[in-house]
Formats: structure tokens, C-alpha cells, sequence
């Protein structure tokens, strides 16, 4: 279908759900939302679906610098039993602190581009494939870096791979999945979903750790299909399903499953996902959360290097 076409569909789309999108020409109206994406402390109370504000002022407070005998794994898991079995969970905390989560992030799409700012440190990064552009500002030092986005991206694909170790294991994966009762999320009619899963992670070596993780996870799913942008995607560094929690550091399990109950969509933007894994004694909390979902008209000037910029050498 034709740029033109889609953005007539996301515009009219979004014109039913109440977001007052104004008359103007379909192809210079941007869709965008706020991202969350964090580990919640065991003991933390959980924000609910319609609570983003709430959330989004937890996870600008934990951007503060951990106590001294607050780091590292011990901001997320309790202080007993992280030997043996339990070592999947325990390396996962680790490995997203080392990632930079908790993350929270303005993304913009428009006329296939993608604008993603992160609101904590203030870098933006405009991704325009189709101009083989892949430019980085820097609002402090009033910089920008432009790069080619595939060697870019495979840079980035080779530094992972290069700090990763292969591993293989037996991974059997029992799912169910049921419809739960739809509510308003973000200001939108969001369709509801439940799931339960059973990971047994057996002869393992390598990277990959034997263990029994059991996981439960809530979404909810706007009505419209999530937006999306000419650059590829690679795999996100958050993981979205329990399968990416096994499947990590190099390991690459051979998986039988057997679900049942209903099928889960894929296309709808998810508005809000969290994720409960246990394995032993240990139990670890994956929440993901859009909110502040919008239309922006003549959003060109956001895709565009600032005056007074620099080029970064």
C-alpha cells in the first residue's frame, strides 16, 4: 500500500480513537508516545495499566544513583539464594542494568522515520534509512553525529556478538493463553490478554543455564496496528517474551512447544505488558508502558538538525 494510503488509515484511525488529529494532509502528521521499560523491585507495588504518569515519575527517580550497598543485581532481587538454579534471573537483572535500563523514551514516526529520545539523558537519535541516515544529537554539547544505518547496525551486531558465548540446550515451553477483560488504557480501549508459560531449560552448556522458570504475563493492545518505521528493527534489548529471557548471551536453545487457549495478536502497538518470572526463591518483574499517545502536525522541523549544531568530529 502506497506511504500516502497508510497514513490516511493511521490518521483516520487515530481521528475515531479521539485524538482530534486536525484536517490537514495525511502525510504530515507523525504518530508518537512515551516509553517505559524497567525491572520493578520485588517488593515494589505494581503500576497499574492506567497509572503511566505515576510510573513515569518512578522511573525518572530511579535514574538517581544507587545507594553504595544498593548495586548491581541486589536493586532487583532479594538478598537470599542466587546460586545454582536460580542464576538465570539473577544474570538477566545484571544484564539490563548493564544495558542502561530503566529506559524512558519519546519515539515520534513519520513518513517512515523514527525519533527516539531519551529522556533522561536528553540524546536524541533520528533514524531515516531512506536517506541512509542515522543521526545522533546531542542537546548538551549542541553536537550531531551522522552514520550510515546498516554499518551501524552491524557494528553493533558484532560488538554483541563479540562479547557473547555460544550455548545450546532443551528448551520445552508450555503456554496457555486466554482473553482477559478489556479496559482504558491511555486514554484508549485497549484489548486485554493473559498468559502462562512453563520454561524448562535442560541439558545446558555455554552460555545456556539449566533452570524452570515459570512466567505470567498482562498486555493490553490498542485498537490500531503499532507504527512503523523504514529501518530495520534488531532484536530489542528489553525482552518482550519469556523465550527472550532464556535465549540470551550467545545461547540459542532447540525449543519444542505446546500451547494452547487462544492466539495472542503481534500487529497492535501493546500499550502495556508486565511480566512476572519465577525460578526457585527468585522472582523478577518485566514492565513495559506507552503512554501520552499523540498526533503531531508538521513534525518535520523534529527530524531535522538544530541550528547552532556542530558536527561532532
Amino acid at each position: 500500500m502506497p506511504r500516502v494510503l497508510l497514513w490516511l488509515a493511521a490518521a483516520a484511525a487515530l481521528c475515531v480513537l479521539g485524538f482530534g488529529v486536525p484536517s490537514r494532509a495525511a502525510d504530515d502528521i507523525a504518530t508518537a508516545y512515551d516509553q517505559i521499560e524497567r525491572v520493578l523491585p520485588p517488593d515494589a507495588a505494581v503500576p497499574g495499566p492506567e497509572a503511566f504518569d505515576a510510573d513515569e515519575q518512578e522511573t525518572r527517580a530511579a535514574f538517581a544513583p544507587p545507594a553504595a550497598n544498593k548495586r548491581g543485581v541486589a536493586r532487583f532481587l532479594p538478598s537470599g539464594g542466587r546460586k545454582g538454579s536460580v542464576a538465570q534471573l539473577a544474570a538477566l537483572s545484571e544484564e539490563l542494568r548493564q544495558a542502561g535500563f530503566p529506559r524512558l523514551e519519546r519515539h515520534v514516526f513519520y513518513r517512515g522515520w523514527e525519533r527516539i529520545e531519551n529522556l533522561a539523558t536528553g540524546i536524541v537519535v533520528l533514524r531515516k534509512c531512506d536517506q541512509n541516515a542515522l543521526i545522533t544529537l546531542d542537546p548538551g554539547r549542541k553536537t550531531y553525529r551522522v552514520e550510515e544505518p546498516l554499518a551501524s547496525d552491524r557494528a553493533e551486531l558484532l560488538r554483541r556478538a563479540s562479547q557473547e558465548r555460544p550455548g545450546g540446550a532443551s528448551l520445552d515451553v508450555e503456554r496457555h493463553v486466554e482473553r482477559a477483560d478489556a479496559r482504558t488504557v491511555a486514554g484508549i480501549e485497549a484489548t486485554a490478554y493473559r498468559s502462562a508459560e512453563t520454561l524448562r531449560v535442560e541439558a545446558a552448556t555455554g552460555s545456556c543455564r539449566t533452570a524452570t522458570i515459570v512466567a505470567q504475563t498482562q498486555t493490553y493492545y490498542a485498537p490500531f496496528s503499532a507504527p512503523v518505521a523504514t529501518c530495520p528493527r534488531r532484536a530489542p534489548d528489553f525482552p518482550a517474551t519469556s523465550l527472550a529471557v532464556v535465549a540470551r548471551d550467545g545461547c540459542r536453545p532447540s525449543v519444542a512447544a505446546h500451547a494452547t487457549g487462544t492466539t495472542e495478536p503481534s500487529a497492535p502497538l501493546v500499550l502495556y505488558r508486565l511480566m512476572t518470572l519465577v525460578e526457585g526463591r527468585e522472582r523478577l518483574m518485566l514492565l513495559t508502558a506507552r503512554g501520552n499517545i499523540r498526533s503531531i502536525v508538521g513534525p518535520g522541523a523534529l527530524f531535522e538538525i538544530p541550528p547552532g549544531y556542530t558536527r561532532a568530529r
